[in-house]
């Protein structure tokens, strides 16, 4: 992203600011970013035979707003339908698709501390 936006920041939070400064090159990391989500996820939908939760987590998934949107944008085909006033809401998890979505959209807070501790401890034991 730092790279294709030009701007001196990998932070999505500081390309999506220059995205709306007008920086082109911005626009277009953000564009490429969405777009290699969005082919994740029909690959994935493909491969599991069709989708049951997509979840947005990590950094960006769990606040940005307009990235969530983005992604949801055009999906509808895939039963995910992005209700906006929830995806606006605030909250730590929260269910962002619409009633009517055949596919929930939700966000998770990703806890990789807690993962990592477990890991550890997991190795420490198998060792004594």
């Amino acid at each position: 992203l730092k790279g294709l936006s030009g701007i001196d920041s990998g932070d999505m939070r500081d390309i999506l600011d220059a995205k709306k400064e007008g920086n082109e090159r911005a626009a277009l990391a953000v564009d490429a970013y969405v777009y290699d989500i969005k082919k994740y996820i029909g690959a994935y939908a493909a491969a599991m035979n069709g989708l049951d939760v997509i979840v947005f987590t990590g950094g960006i998934g769990e606040r940005s707003v307009e990235i969530r949107a983005r992604v949801c944008e055009g999906l509808t085909f895939l039963g995910i339908i992005l209700d906006p006033a929830r995806n606006k809401r605030n909250e730590s998890e929260m269910i962002i698709s619409s009633d009517e979505a055949k596919t929930i959209a939700a966000v998770i807070i990703a806890n990789e501390e807690r993962i990592i501790v477990r890991e550890v401890v997991n190795v420490i034991e198998k060792m004594t």
